[in-house]
């Protein structure tokens, strides 16, 4: 159990690190950093609620979660104009630029807010509560758990024409719970080897990035902030992004073939090997 607990423990303190100080400004690697912690934490709370029937995951979550979902359209807005900055580094946008700063800035403060509404409970508080339930994790319920996630995932990349932006995400969460799942379990060789889901995984965020990207720039062309020469300029990047789009998405279709077609449960070594 100690590798378990110690995981949860150190990733517990970093978020409530990263949420204790609410006045600080936070830049978008801090909003990224705090969203994928989160991810980590939502992803051992379902292994634990899977170990330990009575543990309250939705209640915990609840703060989390409200969190969580504002700080991604934070971080969203920055991966729109990182993207935009990569696909024409030349241009000059001072009006989007300008119009998506207005945004960001708003949602910055209303994630504030929230974190003011909302307030998360001190580490030692979450621990305190959490820790009686870690004892359920055994390693007999962690391989059981673990099966479940491969078979669903196995499942859901048989699909693999399946196209919608919210069906390609949820295999992208899949793909995340299991690795975190893995990591927090100390199976971090068996992460390293197997490369087909990563490469999987790689895929659909580089597809994400493109998606979320090209839904901010159609929102933009339709603002009466941006002026005609700039709506041109956006247009032509939003062309751009949906070619590559395509192209990805064959990509993900070939690589969700090769994942589907391997369809082995893994075997996982020992996980308190180092106990």
């Amino acid at each position: 159990m100690k590798p378990v607990k110690t995981y949860f423990k150190h990733h517990l303190q970093i978020v409530s690190a990263l949420l204790q100080n609410t006045s600080a400004p936070h830049n978008p690697e801090s909003f990224h950093q705090l969203r994928i912690e989160i991810k980590k934490l939502a992803a051992f709370f379902k292994l634990l609620k899977f170990c330990s029937k009575d543990f309250p995951r939705k209640k915990i979550l609840r703060p989390y979660k409200i969190i969580f979902k504002q700080a991604g359209i934070v971080r969203e807005l920055d991966i729109a104009k990182t993207v935009v900055e990569r696909s024409l580094p030349d241009s000059s946008l001072p009006q989007y630029t300008n119009y998506l700063e207005k945004i960001t800035a708003k949602q910055r403060a209303l994630f504030f807010s929230l974190l003011h509404k909302h307030k998360v409970k001190s580490f030692e508080t979450t621990h305190k509560k959490i820790a009686p339930f870690l004892s359920g994790i055994t390693e007999k319920k962690s391989n059981l758990y673990l099966h479940k996630m491969y078979k669903l995932m196995y499942e859901r990349s048989g699909k693999r024409n399946v196209g919608s932006a919210k069906q390609q995400h949820n295999i992208r969460k899949l793909l995340k719970t299991i690795s975190f799942t893995k990591k927090c379990l100390g199976l971090e060789k068996e992460e390293q080897t197997n490369k087909p889901e990563y490469a999987l995984s790689h895929l659909l965020g580089a597809w994400h990035d493109d998606y979320v990207t090209m839904r901010y720039l159609h929102k933009a062309m339709r603002s009466a902030a941006i002026p005609p020469n700039e709506k041109h300029q956006l247009k032509i990047i939003a062309s751009t992004l949906a070619e590559e789009n395509k192209l990805l998405l064959k990509k993900i279709n070939a690589s969700k073939a090769k994942l589907h077609d391997s369809n082995e449960q893994p075997v996982f070594h020992s996980i308190y090997k180092h106990q």
